[in-house]
């Protein structure tokens, strides 16, 4: 019997030490050990990022708070200094009270753009982070310019055959057209709108040579009277 648990030591299962845990066991333990190790360091990261992010932020607002109440504090003094510069009994006291004005609204001018300044850098510092941390736009490719449709060419009009008479005195002479033989007098022919060389010859008499300007729509004629040859 021991003294101090009160175990009976005659019994064989009180005297065998306790088994050992399996091993399958032993590595979920250690894989488990591991894993939260791993993870932990990134949740810390994270943590510290949002307390850092949030810290900004309420510097941030911190100060814009305290801008817009220097802001107002400058507008109401302003307002007070500017209202009692048009008292006489204070025109009267004090000779500068005339330029309070002035200066008044210069120094508010001054404030606003000090100001202004201060809001610009602040977002110009709380926005370059965030334009870091986007990807960079691709730029967009030129579009190849679009080659132009050959246009049809215009179709020229026929031109329309007019009649061009040549008669002679006395009749039967033979007719050249452009030193071309078209037959003897009288003689109607179709020819083109333009520009055309008529000679007349005939046996016994002098050759005659005339140009004949046919235009559109105006037909032509020749009265030709030939001489006897010497």
């Amino acid at each position: 019997m021991c003294e101090q648990c009160g175990a009976d030591l005659s019994r064989r299962e009180n005297l065998t030490p306790s088994s050992p845990l399996p091993a399958s066991r032993r590595a979920g333990e250690a894989v488990a050990v591991s894993l939260r190790a791993i993870v932990a360091v990134p949740v810390r990261l994270v943590r510290g990022a949002v307390a850092a992010l949030q810290a900004l932020l309420s510097l941030i607002i911190g100060i814009i708070v305290l801008t817009v109440r220097a802001v107002l504090v400058l507008v109401v003094l302003g307002a007070l200094v500017i209202g009692l510069s048009y008292v006489p009994a204070v025109q009267a006291k004090v000779p500068v009270a005339k330029e309070l004005p002035r200066m008044t609204v210069n120094l508010l001018r001054r404030g606003a753009d000090l100001g202004g300044r201060l809001l610009r850098t602040l977002r110009q510092e709380t926005e370059a982070p965030l334009e870091a941390s986007r990807p960079a736009a691709t730029a967009p490719k030129p579009s190849a310019p679009k080659s132009a449709a050959p246009k049809p060419a215009a179709s020229k009009p026929a031109a329309v055959a007019l009649s061009l008479t040549v008669r002679s005195s006395p009749q039967g002479a033979t007719v050249l057209l452009n030193q071309r033989r078209m037959g003897k007098t009288p003689l109607a022919v179709k020819v083109a709108p333009g520009t055309y060389r008529v000679t007349i010859s005939r046996s016994g008499y002098k050759s005659v040579t005339r140009t004949v300007i046919i235009k559109a729509g105006q037909p032509a004629s020749i009265d030709i009277t030939l001489t006897i040859a010497p």
